[in-house]
């Protein structure tokens, strides 16, 4: 069993830690529907869909591991060592979680992480734990399943600033995590999908329509008038920042670059590369291949009458 099959198959088991922030309605990254439809596809033995994550940073993310759980050790002097197992809550079978490390003789999680420079303001003091939510979420979830009472979150941040967290076991965190995720796993189990939360959520859940029409309520009359003042409110505030950048462009002419008056840069106007595919020409010069690889996607606009 290759590592992504053993990932859908423990996925139609359960709740790892690492999904739990979506789950829960709080990860930057991915929406609870969005975790949902992968949910189910791995239980119905479909090909989840792809993650949006950037391949580099996950590799470079794993490849560090080995690192940080050093740099750890030496910094605190505890011994440390790596896990594999996936463990299951007793209490809760449909929670899992795998954590990447474990302080001996401690009963404690080591988790590690690696995070860039422009994410610091999200990381708060060294020692307390004051971290992104959605890892005190998989921390907690950790720590819910292994019935551990603390754990320490170890981050390399850029290239050489380890920082060290401490996060203690949070009864009343860990209940209303535990709530969510309980609602979650009923939703998988009955077909019942989350509310969606973004625009891309209601694209992902409605993609076909039925052609029928359906009467509004007093409030959604409100909605598509408050939508209608919006959108003409938007179009007047592009067109003033039009002509803003047309005055700033006038002015610039073939200078590249605009000071203040303490010599620091307001704004460049500079020339840049970029590449995109010719498909006039192509579908002129080569129609074959135009036609070959000429994709129809269908998609539902929204259109305010």
């Amino acid at each position: 069993m290759n590592a992504s099959t053993y990932d859908v198959a423990l996925r139609a088991t359960g709740i790892g830690s690492s999904a739990s922030a979506a789950c829960a309605g709080v990860s930057p990254y991915r929406t609870p529907l969005e975790e949902y439809y992968r949910f189910v596809e791995a239980i119905e033995q479909e090909q989840p869909r792809e993650l949006n994550i950037d391949p580099e940073k996950a590799f470079f993310g794993h490849a560090m591991e080995p690192v940080i759980r050093a740099a750890f050790a030496r910094e605190t002097g505890m011994k440390v060592r790596a896990n594999t197992r996936t463990f299951r809550s007793k209490q809760h079978p449909h929670l899992i979680a795998t954590p990447d490390s474990f302080i001996v003789r401690e009963r404690a999680i080591l988790e590690l992480k690696t995070a860039g420079l422009r994410t610091i303001r999200a990381w708060g003091e060294e020692g307390t734990d004051q971290v992104p939510m959605h890892y005190l979420v998989q921390v907690a979830h950790q720590m819910a399943v292994l019935d551990y009472d603390r754990a320490q979150l170890a981050v390399l941040l850029g290239a050489n600033d380890l920082r060290i967290y401490r996060i203690d076991r949070d009864p009343e965190l860990e209940q209303l995590l535990l709530g969510r995720l309980a609602e979650f796993w009923r939703r998988v189990q009955e077909r019942d999908p989350p509310p969606p939360s973004t625009l891309a959520d209601a694209a992902l859940r409605w993609s076909k329509d039925n052609g029928a029409a359906i009467a509004a309520t007093p409030a959604l009359v409100e909605c598509v008038g408050e939508l209608k003042r919006l959108k003409r409110e938007s179009k007047d505030l592009d067109a003033l920042i039009d002509a803003r950048e047309l005055e700033l462009k006038a002015y610039l002419g073939e200078f590249s670059e605009l000071t203040g008056p303490d010599g620091k840069a307001l704004c460049t106007w500079k020339a840049q590369q970029s590449k995109r595919l010719d498909q006039t020409r192509l579908k002129t010069e080569a129609p074959e291949i135009y036609e070959r690889f000429l994709c129809v996607s269908e998609s539902r606009v929204l259109r305010i009458k």
